[in-house]
C-alpha cells in the first residue's frame, strides 16, 4: 500500500480514537489496490465498519488536485454486512475480499469470520441457485425494458444494468480510453447515469441523460461527455451554496480532516 493510501488510513485512525473511540470496528482495503489492477489514478476503496452511527463522523468526500483523484469515504454498519449475507446483489467484494489494516479488537474480526461464513455457506447451498435465478429474472426484466424504452439513452442504461449483473466497473473513464476499453468506458458511463438518476428521486434537480452520448468508437469523447455531466452536477451544489472539497496533496487533507481533534485541544 501506498504512503498516500496509508495517510489516510491513518487520518481516519486519529479521527476516531479522538472522536468516536468505541465506533470505529475495523477497517477493510479492497478493490484495485488489493487485487493488483491499481494504475496511477486508482482511488482507494475502504470498508470503514462502525459500531453505531457515532461513526459517521469520519464519512467525508474530497478531491486531491496533485493527483486529480476524488475519495468518498463512507461507513459501513454491522447491518449492512448482514444484508449482504443474503447475497442479493452482487457486490460482495467489500464483504469477501477486504484486507484488515485496522482491528479495534479480536471480537470484530470474529464477528466479521461468522458473517463471511455465513455469506459463504449460502452460496455454497442450493440456495445459490435460487439467487442465480433470481438474478436472470432481473436480467430479463431489463432485456424488456431495452425492448420497450422510448429513448437511446433509456435503452442503454437498461442493457447496462443487465450486464452489470455478472461484473463490476473498476476504472476511469481515461484509463479505459488510454487502454481501448469500451466496456470499462461503458460501464463508468452507466454508473455515473445510475447516480444521477437516483439522486433525483429524493433531489429536485434537471435530468442529466448521458447514455444516448456514448460513443463505442471514440472513448476519449466519452471521457468528455464525463466531465461535461460531472460539471454540470457540480453546478447544481453550487446554486445552493455546497462547494467540493479540494486539497493539494494527502497531507492537506489529512490536517483537515482532523482539525476537530486540533481545535478541541
Amino acid at each position: 500500500m501506498n504512503e498516500m493510501n496509508r495517510t489516510m488510513i491513518d487520518a481516519i485512525i486519529k479521527k476516531a480514537e479522538a472522536l468516536c473511540p468505541d465506533s470505529l470496528a475495523l477497517i477493510g482495503a479492497y478493490g484495485s489496490v488489493i487485487t493488483g489492477d491499481e494504475y496511477e489514478k486508482s482511488d482507494l476503496d475502504l470498508m470503514i465498519l462502525i459500531n453505531d452511527e457515532n461513526g459517521q463522523v469520519l464519512a467525508d468526500g474530497f478531491i486531491i488536485d496533485d493527483v486529480d483523484i476524488g475519495y468518498d469515504i463512507y461507513c459501513t454498519s454491522w447491518d449492512m454486512l448482514e444484508n449482504d449475507v443474503q447475497c442479493n446483489h452482487t457486490h460482495l467484494s467489500k464483504l469477501f475480499d477486504s484486507m484488515i489494516v485496522y482491528c479495534k479488537d479480536k471480537g470484530a474480526l470474529k464477528k466479521l469470520d461468522e458473517i463471511r461464513r455465513k455469506a459463504g455457506e449460502l452460496l455454497a447451498s442450493d440456495k445459490r441457485y435460487e439467487k442465480a435465478d433470481q438474478a436472470y429474472s432481473n436480467a430479463k426484466k431489463m432485456l424488456a425494458e431495452v425492448c420497450l424504452a422510448r429513448s437511446l439513452s433509456k435503452a442503454r442504461s437498461c442493457a447496462g444494468a443487465a450486464v452489470e449483473l455478472y461484473s463490476n466497473w473498476k476504472n476511469k473513464m481515461t484509463e479505459a480510453a488510454g487502454r481501448d476499453d469500451v466496456y470499462s468506458s461503458f460501464m463508468n458511463l452507466l454508473s455515473l447515469q445510475r447516480m444521477f438518476k437516483e439522486i433525483a428521486e429524493y433531489i429536485a434537480v434537471d435530468g442529466f441523460e448521458i447514455m444516448d452520448k456514448f460513443s463505442p468508437e471514440n472513448l476519449e469523447e466519452n471521457v468528455e461527455v464525463f466531465d461535461q455531466a460531472m460539471n454540470k452536477y457540480l453546478a447544481e451544489y453550487e446554486k445552493v451554496g455546497i462547494c467540493p472539497k479540494y486539497f493539494g496533496n494527502i497531507t492537506e487533507f489529512a490536517e483537515d480532516y482532523n482539525k476537530e481533534i486540533s481545535e478541541e485541544i
